[in-house]
């Protein structure tokens, strides 16, 4: 699955890629990103494409009826199988209404080796900065009338550097290619235009690297540059 992202350009560097207008407030450079904190995370959408603009990872279906049951939620929902994603009430609108680009400049992984966790980092050899298909959903609070933004990135089955690194579930996200990027994005799309998009990248357009155990802790602070440092592991020099 892919449930840690990376941007580490800062946001006016990132709106050039995209050719599109940056808001103010967006934060600075996101060395790891983690899912589960539910950060805003800036993506570009269907409903505005000429704007950089900051939507929560972790999607909310608008007709989630309270913020108990938004905050469970988002847990289940900070990724989205493009096989089935036409199929789920939570996510079946946003995939045919709702699409958006989530920059990334790297995402996390872990391989299993006997029992031990190995982060890994990956990122494009020909890119600094490249896409993850995602969709979006807005959650109105019926208590409060607040407005949430929110958005899921979409996952597909690993290719052979991922299926090597992600070695249990064997997933990875949906990388776009530049010319596919506002593809993406196109109102006209079909779902069998759609599931076109999400097939897995080449793997030899990816690279890789094991990086500083930091990355898995829980109680210091990974949003750091120290955690996108190299590290060797034992394990991997006993491997074939």
């Amino acid at each position: 699955m892919c449930f840690h992202n990376s941007l580490t350009k800062k946001p006016k560097k990132v709106a050039a890629h995209y050719n599109v207008q940056v808001d103010e407030d967006l934060q600075e450079e996101i060395y790891h990103g983690n899912g589960f904190t539910f950060l805003n995370w800036p993506i570009v959408s269907m409903e505005q494409p000429d704007r950089l603009i900051l939507k929560h990872w972790g999607l909310v279906p608008p007709w989630v009826k309270n913020d108990a049951e938004m905050k469970k939620m988002r847990s289940f929902n900070l990724n989205a199988k493009q096989e089935t994603v036409f199929e789920k009430p939570s996510f079946k609108y946003g995939i045919q209404h709702q699409r958006c680009l989530v920059p990334s400049t790297g995402f996390f992984e872990w391989r299993e080796i006997n029992k031990k966790k190995i982060p890994y980092f990956i990122s494009l050899k020909d890119t600094s900065i490249f896409s993850l298909a995602g969709i979006a959903s807005t959650w109105i609070d019926p208590n409060s009338g607040k407005h949430m933004d929110t958005f899921a990135i979409l996952t597909t089955e690993a290719n052979e550097v991922m299926e090597m690194i992600h070695n249990t579930k064997k997933r990875m996200p949906v990388i776009l290619s530049r010319e596919d990027e506002y593809k993406w994005l196109n109102p006209l799309n079909q779902e069998t235009d759609i599931h076109a998009l999400c097939k897995p990248i080449d793997a030899d357009r990816l690279t890789y690297y094991t990086i500083h155990p930091l990355i898995s802790s829980r109680t210091q602070d990974t949003n750091v540059s120290e955690v996108l440092q190299a590290f060797n592991y034992p394990e991997l020099n006993t491997l074939f």
